[in-house]
């Protein structure tokens, strides 16, 4: 085996296991607060079904990032990107962590200010919060990711490029 396709393969084996356990774990928390609450309807129904659907986005894409898929690349890179972002501004909030959150930004809600932000698997959103209230992250854990990810996606690609040219080559000769 290639060294370099071993790289890449344990590479990739890692960010895929890492987004598995981010999107059961997500799971996991999602069905014990559904557990706990003694309604679910209307919009709550509604943004429990988001909050699972992209925890099982998370665990899809990991799973076929795992298997070798060139579509776990694609959702992966998805699915990171929908966790770069965390914000809370004229009433709307928004998070989505799948794994582990390491963002940095500006949130001020009363007399708390807040620079850095930890956080495990995790889903928010809410609407007609205090306007008051604000903040503003971006979680730098998925950036890492999406370039990793991107790095895989190149060396994929360039050997396949290599095995297609030497194909070629046997071929004409």
């Amino acid at each position: 085996m290639n060294p370099t396709t071993f790289k890449t393969e344990i590479q990739s084996n890692i960010i895929a296991y890492y987004q598995i356990i981010g999107g059961l774990y997500g799971l996991y928390g999602t069905v014990s607060i559904i557990a706990k609450a003694p309604i679910v309807s209307g919009l709550a129904l509604l943004f429990y079904a988001l909050m699972i659907s992209l925890f099982a986005l998370s665990i899809y894409s990991g799973n076929l990032l795992r298997i070798g898929k060139t579509k776990g690349i694609t959702l992966s890179k998805w699915n990171q990107l929908a966790q770069v972002f965390q914000v809370n501004l004229l009433g709307v909030a928004f998070q989505y962590i799948s794994g582990i959150g390491l963002s940095f930004g500006y949130a001020k809600t009363g007399d708390f200010i807040q620079f850095i932000y930890m956080n495990l698997s995790s889903f928010y959103i809410k609407y007609n919060l205090k306007e008051d209230d604000f903040y503003f992250y971006i979680n730098i854990v998925p950036l890492v990711l999406f370039y990793f990810i991107e790095k895989i996606e190149a060396k994929i690609k360039k050997e396949n490029r290599v095995k297609e040219e030497s194909s070629l080559v046997e071929s004409i000769s």
